[in-house]
């Protein structure tokens, strides 16, 4: 058995929530809203927080994609934020309408169920 193969294979991780976000993550610039036509809010980020039975290393979340039931790609994954053996993931697609869809990553598969929307403010 190759060593990667053996890291994947020893890398397991649970879905703990999906969440989304028409506002773009923190940043210096403040908080950037992005809507359509007619004002309609663009649901352009999506969190996954998952837990892993040790900490990961940095590199390991390149291999986490979001799919459709049939396999096509739908968003990418635009960044994370590490918490000891919490991360959180946020992947930049279209997801004001999502359809059934599905975390993979290292052998695992994980179908996203009721996400919900993010707070827009603190309050």
């Amino acid at each position: 058995m190759s060593w990667l193969k053996w890291f994947q294979g020893s890398t397991k991780w649970t879905l703990k929530s999906a969440s989304r976000s028409a506002a773009e993550p923190p940043g210096d610039g403040g908080l950037h809203f992005q809507t359509d036509a007619k004002g309609n809010l663009i649901y352009s980020y999506l969190y996954i927080i998952l837990s892993f039975e040790s900490t990961p290393g940095e590199s390991i979340f390149r291999e986490f994609t979001i799919t459709k039931n049939n396999g096509e790609k739908v968003g990418d994954l635009f960044g994370y934020r590490r918490n000891g053996t919490e991360v959180t993931l946020v992947f930049k697609g279209n997801w004001t309408h999502p359809e059934t869809m599905s975390l993979r990553g290292f052998d695992q598969v994980c179908e996203i169920g009721n996400i919900s929307d993010m707070a827009l403010l603190p309050t």
